[in-house]
This record gives C-alpha cells, structure tokens and sequence, in this order.
C-alpha cells in the first residue's frame, strides 16, 4: 500500500490554486464595480415666449466609466428614434427640445447606467400662444330729436247757400196780381198799336 504524504510544497501548491480558482470566478463582477458610471438626469420645461421648451441635461459627474444613455425624441426640432448617447465621466450633455404650438410630442431617456435605472418620459401638446380675442367697441348712437311740428288744422269756409224752403211765388196764385198783370199786358198792347199808326 502506498501512501501520499502531504508535504509543505503540496501544500502550498493546493493552496495557490485554491486560490487562483476563486479569483478567476470572483473577477468579473470585481472587474464589473470597480469603475461604475453615475448617470444623472435633469429637466426643465415651460413656454418660452410663443414656443414651448424642455431643456435635459444628462451627465456622468461621478462616474468612473461612460455612462450610456438612450433616448427617442419626436417633436418639431428633431426625431430621434432610440439613439445611444454616451457620456464621459465628468462630462454633460445639454439638449434643447422645441415643442410645436398645438402639435403633440415626446421625449424620453433612458439609462440602465444609474441604480435606480433611470427611465425618464415627457409627453406634451404646447399651448404657449395666447387665444386672440376680438372685441368690437360698443356704438353710442346720439339721440336724435326730432322738433315737434304743429300742423295748422285747415279752414274751410263753405259759402252759405240760401236753400228755399218753397219756390217762388209768380202771382197765379193771386187774383189780384193775376189781374194787375193782364191789365198791364192790355195796355201794353194798346200802346203798340197807338205807335204804329202814328208813324
């Protein structure tokens, strides 16, 4: 029977590649945190004069990597659709995003490089121009007044007409003017002759 004996070389050999064994499978992660990045994210939005704006501002300032991150932007100064924006440690990126009055848009970024991971959505349709309201002034019209006008009320003189109540009397109906009158006739008719003869 043959025995092994464990000397201080065997020894010290089993234990270095004891070793070597767990630093080969403890390296990656070591490898992974020992330079992480720090992916940071701010904002500001609002209406700038008659347009609206979201100004972002991604940056690394802790980071010992670059930090990566991702964005997809629809609105009326660009269309970014997930595009990689990679950011050196202690460096910043400023983007200015203009929005379209009336016009819906969005950006987001994203970032896995931050704990919590950084996932950052903003969705907006711009209303920055002031609604125009029309007034039309009121129209004072002046009273008129009219003078009052008399009108004189029209005089009518109507001639008086003298309607006899019975017709005029002829003397037939009297005896006595009935025989004055024949008596004149026969005068009258002797005169005539008397005339005659004398001329």
């Amino acid at each position: 029977m043959t025995s092994t004996r464990i000397t201080p070389t065997r020894l010290g050999f089993a234990a270095g590649a004891a070793l070597l064994t767990t630093f080969a499978i403890g390296a990656p992660a070591f490898a992974v945190n020992e330079f992480p990045p720090k992916a940071t994210l701010t904002a500001t939005s609002g209406c700038e004069g008659d347009t609206f704006h979201l100004h972002t501002t991604m940056s690394n300032p802790a980071g010992l990597s670059i930090a990566r991150f991702v964005l997809t932007a629809n609105d009326s100064s660009s269309a970014y659709s997930g595009v990689n924006v990679d950011i050196a440690p202690n460096d910043t990126r400023v983007d200015d995003w203009k929005f379209a009055e009336g016009q819906p848009g969005s950006v987001r970024i994203t970032s896995t490089d931050n704990v919590p991971a950084i996932d950052y959505l903003f969705e907006v349709t711009p209303d920055c121009v002031p609604e125009v309201i029309t007034t039309i002034p009121a129209t004072t019209i002046p009273a008129t007044t009219i003078p009052a006008t008399t009108v004189a009320a029209p005089t009518t003189t109507v001639a008086a007409q003298f309607v006899p109540s019975a017709l005029p009397q002829t003397g037939s109906s009297s005896p006595i003017t009935a025989a004055f009158a024949f008596g004149l006739l026969g005068v009258g008719i002797l005169l005539r002759r008397v005339t005659r003869r004398v001329s």
